[in-house]
């Protein structure tokens, strides 16, 4: 998964960017000192279980992300995303979220990204139209 953003101009100094993905099975936490622009790539296991009819499980998605922002001489800010609808699939299991992190003075805000296809699910594909059938 990976979170990008940046910082406006009017922040002084390096943000402490914190990414915490929350799973099933755990917690998975990426932290990175941002100066301007900023990514954030942070990585997990999708497995879950193996079965010999069915073959691997991969459903160890995340439920929720959060972003802690941390300035220098300002209290933390935080962001809470679900992840389904709000990530995309940018690859073979590579999650990018569907908006951009911008910090500022007065917090985190999240603006749309133009390049993020459209909002379906957790991998924005759209479903292929159904065939028109006449019986």
């Amino acid at each position: 998964m990976t979170v990008d953003g940046r910082l406006a101009p009017d922040v002084n100094g390096p943000v402490k960017v914190n990414v915490t993905l929350h799973t099933p099975k755990g917690d998975y936490e990426q932290t990175a000192t941002a100066t301007s622009n900023f990514a954030i790539t942070i990585r997990f296991d999708t497995w879950t279980s193996f079965s010999v009819w069915r073959g691997e499980r991969c459903k160890n998605l995340p439920s929720l992300v959060v972003i802690t922002a941390n300035a220098a001489g300002t209290p933390p800010n935080e962001v809470r995303v679900k992840f389904k609808g709000n990530a995309f699939d940018s690859g073979i299991l590579q999650f990018r979220l569907r908006r951009e992190v911008v910090i500022d003075q007065s917090g985190i805000r999240l603006r749309d990204r133009p390049e993020a296809p459209a909002r379906r699910g957790a991998t924005g594909s759209p479903k292929p139209p159904l065939p028109n059938r006449l019986d």
